[in-house]
């Protein structure tokens, strides 16, 4: 189990040591073999654990940082997803996937499962309202996660030239794909695309999840147009 107030020598996703990934906020246990964030709620109990830190706002990225041209596979399920109590709940409350993560300002977010029956691809440079960065969206269409049931997502990533292109598919089938020139974002009088490298990763809000398989493996110059 790893958590943000500490690591512990435990087996982690796929059997590989908790030194695989970073977990900023919330936590990553293992139950039957597999990553789980566990509650979002604090203090509920878990057996053989004790009480839940809590994974409300969850995030997770991979230590390796020097992750380029790559493919980001991870299976996953979405357990439940919090209702609001008062208000209105974050139509992006849900579960994405990071490539080319730089730091928390800099970064491609490609949500798989939103609120809003949405996914998107974004991306976050530094400088703005959103935790000190500015999010531009770069595609997004309705697409549907129901909870309780295992997806494979893939996320593609790769340089051409000083544009980058991310591509997401959900159990084999192409769903979004995105150009990055460097388009500004919402305030932004310039900005660029991530290219180059960084790490990969997970952020859930909001929503209870567990993950298998994950996978980075990197795309040659002949798998190009597949990757």
């Amino acid at each position: 189990m790893t958590d943000e107030y500490r690591t512990v020598d435990a087996d982690s996703i796929n059997s590989s040591p908790d030194n695989v990934w970073d977990v900023t906020s919330g936590a990553l246990y293992v139950r039957d073999g597999t990553g789980w964030t566990g509650p979002t709620s604090a203090g509920q109990p878990i057996p053989g654990i004790g009480p839940s830190v809590g994974s409300a706002v969850f995030r997770m990225h991979s230590r390796r940082a020097d992750l380029g041209d790559v493919a980001t596979s991870v299976r996953l399920r979405a357990l439940a997803q919090d209702e609001p109590t008062g208000g209105t709940a974050p139509d992006w409350d849900g579960v994405h996937v990071w490539v080319r993560h730089v730091s928390e300002q800099e970064l491609y977010a490609v949500s798989v499962m939103r609120r809003d029956g949405q996914v998107a691809i974004k991306r976050k440079l530094p400088g703005g309202p959103s935790n000190g960065g500015t999010y531009a969206t770069l595609a997004t269409t309705e697409r549907t996660m129901p909870l309780g049931r295992w997806q494979d997502v893939e996320v593609r990533v790769r340089d051409e030239g000083e544009q980058v292109r991310i591509a997401l598919a959900i159990d084999g089938e192409p769903v979004l794909d995105a150009l990055d020139h460097g388009q500004p974002g919402p305030g932004q009088s310039r900005a660029r695309a991530i290219t180059g490298s960084g790490s990969v990763g997970v952020r859930a809000d909001a929503t209870e999840v567990e993950l298998a398989q994950v996978r980075v493996e990197p795309c040659s110059a002949d798998l190009a147009e597949e990757c």
